[in-house]
């Protein structure tokens, strides 16, 4: 027949992948149910949620848009939210991406790491003077087609990106 589980069952990858290292990581962790969300679509739709919710608790109004072009609508600001967990098992270790040049306003980021979770703020004029080149292109290589960006690193990494405090 044409079975080989047996040689699956036994193979070094599939031991590789029953000690994932970051579900140790996060295991018991105050994120972990988020971070190990498998659906990039739910995982999205989640931290959307979260940063919502984290916004209306700091106060803010917070609407949903009605569009694919941004997330929300926060104290009247057409909001995109990114968020990411830590990557590669580093704390801090963030990456931002799919970030395209739409008609928002402004831009929420969001780190989250096992036990603690970070939220800064920036311009789409931020974006325009600092993300929106060939450096941060995500996709179609440098001279590609696609005009998809992406931040890796620290939200404390880039002067850009604003306290949440400053919000308002």
């Amino acid at each position: 027949m044409f079975s080989h589980t047996k040689e699956f069952a036994s193979s070094n990858t599939l031991n590789e992948l029953s000690h994932d290292k970051t579900a140790e990581w996060w295991h018991d962790s105050l994120f972990e149910s988020y971070a190990l969300i498998r659906s990039p679509k739910s995982r999205g739709a989640a931290g959307e949620k979260l940063v919502s919710d984290v916004m209306e608790q700091l106060g803010s109004t917070v609407e949903r848009s009605g569009t694919s072009q941004f997330d929300r609508i926060i104290d009247g600001h057409r909001t995109e939210i990114k968020v990411s967990t830590a990557w590669d098992c580093t704390p801090d270790k963030f990456r931002w991406s799919q970030i395209r040049n739409q008609p928002y306003d402004r831009i929420l980021f969001c780190g989250i790491n096992p036990n603690t979770a970070k939220l800064a703020w920036a311009t789409k004029q931020d974006l325009v003077e600092n993300i929106f080149n060939d450096n941060f292109r995500q996709h179609a290589g440098k001279d590609g087609g696609l005009d998809i960006f992406w931040v890796a690193g620290s939200i404390e990494d880039y002067d850009w990106m604003r306290p949440i405090s400053t919000w308002k």
